[in-house]
């Protein structure tokens, strides 16, 4: 996504929209699935030695679908301030 970002200020911006939108739902699913089993595998009280492990590589997965969403809800709002964002582009029109 990040190398998609980086072409567009050269190629242009046609479909980027649609691409962090769909980037920004599966980063969103992803996260409430780990949340989910955050809420199932470990309760108030659920603290021994092994299960704290456990829930320290699920808070990895947690930590960073959140930073992912929040991103692409930042990038989704950059996007939106570009001058013709969410206009289609020109048959032969490039940006120079």
């Amino acid at each position: 996504m990040l190398l998609r970002l980086r072409a567009a200020a050269v190629v242009g911006t046609e479909g980027l929209e649609t691409d962090l939108r769909r980037h920004r739902e599966l980063h969103a699913r992803q996260l409430e699935t780990y949340r989910e089993i955050e809420r199932r595998d470990f309760p108030p009280g659920r603290d021994g030695p092994q299960d704290r492990l456990r829930h320290l590589v699920l808070r990895a997965g947690i930590d960073l679908e959140t930073f992912w969403t929040q991103w692409l809800d930042h990038a989704l709002s950059e996007f939106s301030r570009l001058p013709g964002a969410g206009e289609p582009e020109r048959p032969g029109a490039r940006e120079t």
